[in-house]
């Protein structure tokens, strides 16, 4: 688990248990307010946007993603096979 300050634009993110990708990421301290972080991501399974105001002392957990090439060969039920190019 990370601080929300320690994320940035393009960072994968775990959150309500599902992946998602900062789009956009801002810091705002309106006026007398508490600051707090605005955060746009992209669900990366449904394809919808999500806008969520985070405190700074808020914690979100930061995935690695490793994006590799592979041919598509068919689809069994649910899941497809893929062919990996190198190997």
């Amino acid at each position: 688990m990370a601080k929300v300050s320690e994320i940035s634009k393009g960072t994968f993110v775990r959150y309500n248990g599902e992946l998602a990708q900062v789009l956009e990421y801002e810091h705002r301290t309106p006026g007398n307010l508490r600051a707090f972080y605005l955060v746009k991501m992209r669900n990366l399974k449904s394809g919808r946007l999500i806008e969520q105001r985070f405190r700074p002392d808020d914690e979100i957990e930061i995935v690695r993603v490793h994006f590799k090439e592979q041919q598509y060969l068919y689809t069994d039920g649910n899941s497809v096979v893929c062919m990996d190019n190198e190997t």
